[in-house]
């Protein structure tokens, strides 16, 4: 009996092992896609920027043109 108890609890142990490997790595895969969105998020903010700016210059070209 006391063989299946220690057995069984180098099983848990191994269990828990790999969950915390993967519990690690799920955490540094949130990390990386929260810096990819953050990226993404000022790359849209900035097009717009640049295309606000443009449509400005181009409007103010019309106007001012004829």
């Amino acid at each position: 009996m006391a063989d299946d108890k220690d057995i069984t609890l180098a099983v848990l142990s191994e269990k828990i092992d790999r969950i915390h490997a993967c519990v690690e790595k799920n955490s540094e895969d949130i990390t990386d896609l929260k810096i990819r969105m953050s990226y993404g998020n000022g790359s849209v903010k900035a097009v717009l920027w640049v295309g606000g700016v443009i449509a400005a210059v181009v409007g103010l070209m019309r106007i001012f043109g004829n």
